[in-house]
């Protein structure tokens, strides 16, 4: 699973009958798990775990002028900052020699 709501969704299902009994454990910021009460050997068993997908972007490497702005409009905040850095990428050229615009 990659998101809260499908172990909310999971645990209103009552898929497992098990999961009377289970604990949230927040193991990061990007990790949940639901775990069992303890067994006989004081160990948990992991029902299911919750994993984030954190979208990842390449800083401090080249990338072409297409995949930065795919990448602005598809991983970051739809704000002011983002719509300049848009608009500057839109004005950069790849060629022989780099011509940049600027206003």
């Amino acid at each position: 699973m990659n998101t809260l709501t499908s172990l909310v969704d999971y645990l209103k299902a009552g898929v497992n009958s098990m999961a009377v009994k289970m604990l949230v454990q927040v193991v990061s910021p990007t990790e949940v798990r639901g775990i069992f009460m303890l067994d006989s050997d004081r160990k948990r068993e992991c029902l299911v775990a919750v994993e984030a997908m954190i979208p990842a972007f390449e800083y401090g490497r080249y990338t072409s002028n297409e995949s930065f702005i795919i990448a602005l409009q598809s991983k970051f905040i739809n704000n002011e900052e983002r719509a300049l850095l848009l608009k500057f990428a839109d004005t950069v050229r790849d060629e022989s020699i780099a011509e940049y615009g600027d206003d």
